[in-house]
């Protein structure tokens, strides 16, 4: 991780925490405190739905608020786009993809399985391996991020067994995706 994105991850997880948010860190941060050889060029940052207000002003507290893109494969409850220090970061509350016409929401509550880290001097949530191959698999562009997550599975295993299985019937993901993303497996 670069000093800046440590220095981004710092001051979000510090006053997210002190905030008593319920929040982990998501896309290629968490391949990156993997080992996986990816350089993020943002910081994802999931939330519940129902914080999505108190953490946009929280955020909008701490760096400059983006104007974002719409996108119909993106269709979130909010996504709102910050620079914290030189560091773009992505705020996500009812996470939605779009994929082959179907709407998938990702189900992110206190029950996410997540590991917290030690970055710079804040302890932050970090959302599984597990949880972005599904969503790599469903967002548009992303296939190689979820077979590298693959490719690691089959050589490593899975930290949390069943967790895949478990989203696909959460999201309501249907044969043939669901036979594609276990297949790979």
């Amino acid at each position: 991780m670069t000093n800046e994105m440590i220095k981004t991850i710092e001051a979000v997880g510090k006053a997210l925490n002190e905030a008593g948010v319920l929040w982990a860190i998501g896309g290629s941060v968490v391949l990156q405190n993997n080992d996986m050889p990816v350089t993020p060029n943002d910081l994802d940052v999931i939330i519940e739905t129902k914080d999505a207000p108190a953490v946009v002003q929280l955020l909008e507290s701490l760096g400059a608020k983006r104007a974002s893109d719409p996108s119909y494969h993106y269709q979130s409850y909010s996504f709102t786009e910050y620079v914290v220090g030189a560091t773009e970061v992505d705020l996500m509350a009812g996470l939605t993809i779009v994929q082959r016409g179907q709407k998938y929401l990702y189900p992110f509550d206190a029950k996410t399985p997540t590991e917290a880290s030690l970055v710079g001097k804040t302890t932050v949530p970090f959302m599984s391996l597990e949880d972005w191959y599904v969503l790599y698999n469903l967002m548009p562009g992303k296939a190689w991020k979820a077979e590298m997550i693959a490719k690691r599975f089959q050589r490593d295993g899975q930290k949390h067994p069943g967790r895949i299985e478990e989203l696909i019937g959460l999201m309501g993901i249907r044969d043939p995706l669901r036979d594609d993303l276990l297949g790979a497996l």
